[in-house]
């Protein structure tokens, strides 16, 4: 399976990014309205173009319910480089 763009780490890291809420609410700071912001950790395994990467997962593209119709990819599941927050100390683990 070919993913586009991929680019694998040889050693994981652990990142917080800010992830979008579910509520709308009024910034304490600012005053103004908007969506709340969530604080959220992760351990990223890549990056791509525009994303860091922290799980893959699989997908079926096709149009029809018959299993031997369609074509079996890994969708990269990630945030956009932008929402990084920090990256976190502490992670020792080999991916590979």
């Amino acid at each position: 399976m070919v993913i586009n763009n991929y680019k694998p780490f040889n050693t994981p890291k652990k990142a917080s990014y800010s992830k979008t809420g579910d509520e709308y609410i009024k910034d304490s700071d600012t005053g103004l309205m908007g969506w709340q912001q969530i604080e959220e950790e992760v351990t990223v395994i890549g990056e791509d173009d525009t994303c860091y990467i922290y799980k893959l997962q699989e997908h079926k593209l096709c149009d029809s319910d018959e299993p031997e119709y369609g074509k079996l990819v890994l969708l990269p599941i990630g945030f956009h480089k932008s929402r990084l927050i920090e990256w976190l100390p502490g992670l020792q683990l080999e991916l590979f």
